[in-house]
């Protein structure tokens, strides 16, 4: 199906949102991903929602690839245009399949991060889990823009870490370094 994009926002030269339309009778369950592509050279790709099941859109966040075969185009959509978008969400990191309860741990490097922020959009997921905790690792902090905000403003514990950039006063390690130390 062809939606409408209404928004698109670009957070470095190398990644990006759309938003689109979302007809209301559009279902998916927080944590699911479908295909969405161009629709003029059947290139589709599969994207994690970063929208929420209860959103009155649809949102992705994507990566831009200079010679990719989509996001070489797809980088540049603008709000009025179509994006193709597949009629059968699926996947499987979903609440479903996740023994509930007890603490629920979030480890995202990059657009990584799309499928956690589709999850942390449903309200249901707050009840399922005595506390939840969300690592998102970058290479520079601009690359937080996209989500960063709406991160803190949850009630989880959000920890942000930036390897590359010599300006980010917070945590600089890589997720596996902190494992092992038991950071």
């Amino acid at each position: 199906m062809f939606l409408k994009v209404i928004q698109v926002e670009h957070y470095t030269d190398k990644l990006f949102r759309i938003r689109t339309e979302r007809p209301s009778t559009y279902r998916f369950t927080a944590g699911e991903f479908t295909m969405i592509g161009m629709g003029d050279n059947d290139v589709m790709r599969a994207y994690s929602f970063t929208s929420g099941p209860y959103d009155e859109y649809l949102e992705f966040y994507s990566i831009k690839v200079p010679d990719g075969p989509l996001t070489s185009r797809l980088q540049h959509i603008k709000v009025g245009d179509e994006l193709e978008v597949g009629a059968k969400p699926t996947g499987t990191l979903t609440t479903a399949n996740i023994e509930l309860g007890g603490n629920l741990w979030m480890l995202a490097t990059g657009t990584g991060i799309a499928p956690f922020i589709s999850l942390l959009r449903d309200p249901n997921i707050y009840d399922q889990f005595n506390r939840i905790h969300v690592v998102w690792s970058v290479r520079h902090q601009t690359e937080l823009l996209a989500y960063n905000e709406f991160l803190q403003e949850l009630d989880i514990d959000y920890t942000p870490t930036v390897t590359q950039d010599t300006e980010w006063q917070g945590l600089r390690q890589r997720i596996t370094t902190m494992i092992s130390a038991g950071v």
